[in-house]
């Protein structure tokens, strides 16, 4: 019967017999001599008051700055006139703070930032024969970026000076949440800087290359052969952690009616305050890391050979051969971990599906490396040309090419997996509300550091436990899919016919293709439900009553009476039946990128190229293609093989005119006698660079069926092609109820029409409708630029002395550049402005979002020489 107030202190100590219910300080205050003293201790080194207000009462000002140094060298030499050796080297490297908090030295998060890059190359010309030339080279690149804490920070004994026991590393701990924020996202008391050190780390960069190459020219052959070895290396170490992480929040000092199921209304916010629970010395969540080192590496050997040979005066061939081993990421010291769809997991009843670690013995994949090598990366070049007349040549050339295996090494791991000897000592609260330290800050950590890395190789590390509740988090395992060792392959091929039309203008049209295989990309849920599945249980989609028991609770009534029953003793009783049926109930979305996407290019290029004739040059091109993919973007994951959708990025018509005229030096006439006229009017450079090209395509509005719910399959961030389905066209309907790249007014018109799409069918089946449509596309956007210029000799004597002027106009016919079509949802109704102007609907275009700087540009530059 009492009102809540967002900041009332609540006693931990005043529980009530209910478990949920507690009484608040009186006056608001905490007394004290219920203060911890570590807590206040703490609270001695934060910054003293700067004015006599509440709030704004410290000004996080710091004067910072960070020198480089940006040195360099090379230096070249002839040992003869057939031998050069070239090198260099350089170095950037700098210093500064890590951020500007403004706190005291032994308190402040900020810390030193070190970063540093080294380059050193070194090349080696030999002309060994007049046919016979080398070319060797080496280069490394490191980079390094430190972050460590300063020097008070660094050293600061917790022991001593706090009465803080329990970290594994000197430093002032980190303590964040010391204050609370509005629904709305504003501060409204407490301390909202959080304190202590908070970096420690070391990422280090290395990348090793070298390659050889040697030219043979041998009567009409002309051979190549080489090759090159390029090793990479990213390291992480980092003792960040080791001084004790605590979390605050107001939690700890509110009213946990949630506990009891009570719906609490508060006024103006949340009961409780984070500083309230730092000052009795009660944080929600502590944990205690040790120093931790990953270091991965990969590796990529390549050679080649190729024999370009002048078979006859008129046909000349291609022939060559390159062999590619490339070295899946491997980190050195097994520190890594995946998904295994078969090893029995002891925290789910030993149902399968476990984590496994790299390398061998118990609980390992034993093996070396998850991805597996491929060692059969060969990849053959034909190419031929032949002179069929004086004024026609034919082209014809087809190859492999591979491109890297997975490239996680930029993105690597920085920690290792858990259960490979550097585990987290997590310490969190046994109930609602409560504390993660029973006897506070002052009781310090205690626990059996050995912790740490007793726990080698835990098949069970996924799914957690939350200790609260004492059930499973359904939390996902790392997982690597051992074919993406195997890297990407394209088969190129065209075709090409070139024609002298008259001297000096040539005419040229290829065809052009290629197909893509072993493409990366996450095309399918491992831990999705599917139909089969489904009917294994009795249950389908068809069935509204089937879909209803699906979307309830495993541990209702309902549930229970159709026959099932949870899946393991620690699987939460609220989930629902969909995850309950997962093929790995444990876990929640387990998705790999594997390499099983494909590719298909096609493509008329032609080309007019007109050589520098009076005073005129010119090259247009024009390209018609079209390009599909299956590496995203799915309605129906269960039937990859059906899938195959237009690439997000196909523009079927592209034309390009690039041209430059120069008029000539006036020599006769009334301007050609006058001299400065001659001057004025003679040798000015018109150029222009036109581009015109489809629009970008649409993607087709997302379907309503739900499907994802009921499959497991929901899309998330990292995963967004699972779900939504895609709805079907209307026969006989336009897309448009105006033409995109005609007349419009976005204030007053929607684009789109919602009439030319529909729902596939009932709720819960996959969508039948394709992602993209190639006549469903964005409003075409011309790219135009004009230059003008004119080189000024000052005198004839001295033609290094002039004055060149440039004037360069982008976009001069001032073409608006529309903003994107919004898709939505076709059903959604137009929203308008107080004026009566358009703000929303199926295909609103935002005038708002119109880019900065497209209107027309004129840039004018003058460069004076002498």
């Amino acid at each position: 019967g009492q009102a809540v107030y967002a900041g009332e202190i609540y006693d931990p100590k005043s529980l009530a017999a209910d478990g949920f219910t507690r009484m608040p300080f009186p006056n608001n205050t905490i007394p004290m001599s219920r203060m911890d003293p570590v807590a206040l201790k703490i609270q001695s080194y934060l910054p003293k008051f700067e004015n006599g207000l509440q709030a704004l009462n410290f000004q996080l000002g710091k004067v910072t700055h960070r020198p480089e140094n940006l040195p360099s060298i090379k230096i070249d030499h002839n040992f003869s006139s057939t031998l050069k050796l070239s090198t260099f080297y350089s170095y950037i490297g700098g210093s500064g703070s890590t951020s500007t908090d403004g706190l005291p030295a032994n308190i402040t998060n900020s810390g030193l930032n070190t970063q540093t890059s080294s380059t050193a190359r070194v090349n080696l010309d030999d002309t060994i024969r007049p046919t016979v030339l080398l070319h060797w080279g080496a280069g490394y690149v490191n980079t390094q970026v430190t972050k460590y804490p300063f020097p008070e920070v660094a050293a600061f004994n917790q022991v001593s000076q706090l009465g803080l026991a329990g970290a594994v590393a000197s430093g002032f701990p980190f303590l964040s949440g010391l204050g609370n924020f509005s629904a709305s996202g504003g501060f409204i008391g407490g301390m909202a800087q959080s304190i202590g050190a908070e970096y420690d780390q070391a990422p280090n960069t290395g990348e090793f290359s070298s390659s050889a190459a040697l030219t043979w020219v041998k009567g009409s052959h002309t051979f190549k052969f080489g090759g090159s070895m390029q090793t990479r290396m990213e390291g992480f170490n980092a003792c960040q952690g080791g001084w004790g992480n605590y979390t605050f929040s107001a939690a700890q000092t509110g009213q946990p009616f949630g506990a009891g199921g009570v719906a609490l209304a508060t006024i103006n916010g949340t009961p409780g305050l984070g500083y309230a629970s730092f000052l009795l010395g009660l944080p929600s969540s502590v944990t205690v890391t040790p120093c931790t080192s990953v270091n991965w590496h990969d590796r990529a050997i390549s050679e080649y050979a190729q024999d370009n040979w002048k078979v006859t005066r008129r046909l000349t061939l291609d022939v060559g051969l390159r062999y590619d081993l490339q070295n899946p990421p491997i980190e050195d010291r097994n520190r890594d971990s995946s998904f295994s769809p078969t090893a029995p997991n002891p925290s789910a009843g030993y149902l399968p599906g476990a984590v496994l670690y790299q390398g061998s013995g118990a609980d390992t994949c034993n093996c070396s490396n998850f991805l597996r090598l491929y060692k059969f990366a060969f990849g053959p070049r034909l190419g031929a040309a032949y002179q069929l007349t004086p004024k026609t040549v034919i082209r014809a050339g087809w190859g492999f090419f591979y491109g890297g295996p997975e490239t996680f090494l930029a993105s690597a791991p920085q920690f290792p997996a858990v259960g490979t000897g550097y585990d987290t000592i997590t310490f969190l609260p046994p109930s609602t509300g409560t504390s993660a330290l029973p006897n506070g800050l002052q009781g310090g950590l205690v626990f059996n550091p050995a912790l740490f890395s007793a726990t080698l190789h835990q098949p069970g590390a996924v799914p957690t436990v939350n200790p609260v509740t004492g059930l499973s988090n359904l939390n996902s395992p790392t997982v690597y899919d051992p074919a993406l060792g195997r890297p990407p392959r394209i088969s190129q091929y065209n075709v090409a016919l070139q024609r002298e039309v008259i001297n000096g203008l040539t005419l040229e049209a290829a065809y052009v293709g290629n197909r893509g295989v072993w493409l990366q990309g996450t095309l399918y849920p491992l831990n999705s439900v599917s139909p089969a599945i489904l009917a294994a249980h009795g249950l389908s989609l068809s069935s509204p009553a089937d879909l209803t028991l699906l979307n309830s609770q495993i541990g209702s009534a309902a549930v229970k009476a159709a026959g099932f029953s949870l899946p393991f003793s620690t699987f939460p009783p609220t989930t629902t039946l969909t995850n309950a049926l997962r093929p790995f109930p444990q876990f929640g979305n387990v998705t790999a990128t594997s390499p099983v996407g494909n590719s298909w290019y096609d493509s008329l290029q032609t080309k007019l190229n007109m050589r520098l004739k009076y005073g005129f040059s010119a090259l247009a091109t024009y390209t018609w293609q079209k390009s599909l993919n299956r590496t995203s973007n799915f309605d129906n994951w269960t039937a990859l093989n059906t899938q195959k959708a237009l690439d997000v990025n196909d523009i079927p018509q592209t034309l390009s005119i690039n041209g430059i005229y120069q008029t000539p030096h006036l020599t006769s006439g009334f301007l050609g006698k006058n001299r400065i006229a001659s001057q004025i009017f003679s040798n000015w450079q018109i150029s222009a660079v036109l581009r015109y090209q489809s629009g970008a395509l649409i993607t087709a509005p997302t379907s309503n069926d739900n499907v994802g719910t009921y499959l497991a399959g929901v899309a998330t961030p990292t995963v967004p092609q699972l779900i939504p389905q895609y709805m079907t066209r209307v026969p006989g309907q336009p897309l448009y109820l105006v033409d995109p790249n005609g007349p419009i007014d976005p204030t007053k018109q929607l684009l789109l029409n919602p009439a030319a799409w529909t729902e596939c069918g009932p709720t819960a089946t996959f969508g039948c409708g394709a992602p993209r449509y190639t006549d469903f596309r964005q409003r075409r956007t011309p790219q135009e630029d004009i230059g003008l210029g004119r080189r000024f000799v000052v005198s004839q004597e001295h033609p290094g002395r002039f004055f060149e002027l440039r004037v360069e106009m982008y976009n001069p016919f001032n073409r608006i550049v529309f903003p994107a079509i919004g898709v939505g949802n076709p059903i959604t109704a137009a929203t308008h402005n107080s004026n009566g102007l358009l703000t929303g609907g199926f295909g609103f275009m935002n005038v708002n979002n119109i880019a900065a700087g497209t209107a027309r540009n004129l840039l004018v530059v003058g460069r004076l020489a002498f």
